[in-house]
């Protein structure tokens, strides 16, 4: 059930702002790739920014799947 009166409609805003604006979007797909990958938050360390972190997962996800590939 969807309501449609005015504080709802801010919570749905105020939701959909943060986590396309806030960051919330590489956050989660971050989080996504360690467990779906079984890999350590230290892994992540020496990055940054989320984008930073965000990019070099899935560089090592790359270069570990061709890797397992081989064998």
């Amino acid at each position: 059930m969807v309501f449609n009166d005015i504080y709802h409609i801010e919570c749905r805003s105020r939701a959909k702002n943060n986590y396309y604006n806030a960051g919330g979007k590489e956050k989660t797909s971050i989080r996504r790739y360690l467990q779906r990958y079984e890999l350590d938050k230290q892994l992540l360390d020496g990055y940054i920014t989320d984008l930073e972190k965000l990019e070099f997962l899935k560089d090592y996800i790359k270069k570990n799947n061709g890797i397992q590939k081989e064998l």
